[in-house]
C-alpha cells in the first residue's frame, strides 16, 4: 500500500510472498474475519472502526501499542531506547532461528520468499565475526 492508502504491486518480485502460519492462528485469523462486516477482496483484515481501513501504518502503530502493554504488563522483555522492535523484527527472528537450526539456504530461501543471494548476505552479517568457516560451510550446501 502507497502513503496516500493507494493499493499498489510491491517494488520487486520479492515482495509478494506466500507466508505459512499455524493451525492455531489461521483459526484466529479466521475468526476475525468471520467477525468483520466487509468481505470483498478489496477489504483489509485488520483496520480500525473509525478510521478508513487499510489507512497506512495502521497496523505498526497498533503493533506499537502491543509491544509496549505487553511491556509494563511483563510479559516481554523490552527497552525500547535500546531495542528498535517492529513487525519485521519477526522475519529476522524466524530467520535466526533457521540459521541456529542450520537449516539450508536454499531452503531457507524458499520459506522465507528470498533468494539465495539474500539468506547468505544476511547471514555473512549476523556471523560476521564468526570466521569464513562458517560462511565457507554455508557457501557449499549452496553449491
Amino acid at each position: 500500500m502507497s502513503r496516500d492508502g493507494v493499493l499498489v504491486p510491491p517494488k520487486t518480485s520479492n515482495g509478494t510472498r506466500v507466508i505459512r502460519v499455524p493451525e492455531r492462528l489461521r483459526v484466529r485469523l479466521l475468526e476475525h474475519f468471520n467477525g468483520v462486516e466487509d468481505k470483498s477482496p478489496e477489504a483489509f483484515l485488520f483496520g480500525q472502526h473509525c478510521q478508513p481501513q487499510g489507512r497506512y501504518r495502521l497496523l505498526h502503530r497498533a503493533f506499537s501499542k502491543a509491544v509496549k502493554k505487553a511491556a509494563a504488563d511483563g510479559v516481554i522483555e523490552y527497552d525500547p531506547a535500546r531495542e528498535r522492535l517492529s513487525l519485521h523484527s519477526f522475519r529476522h527472528a524466524v530467520t535466526n532461528q533457521l540459521l541456529d537450526a542450520g537449516v539450508p539456504p536454499k531452503t531457507m530461501a524458499e520459506y522465507l520468499g528470498d533468494d539465495v543471494q539474500t539468506i547468505l548476505a544476511y547471514s555473512t552479517h549476523r556471523n560476521r565475526n564468526v570466521g569464513s568457516g562458517y560462511i565457507a560451510a554455508l557457501l557449499d550446501e549452496v553449491a
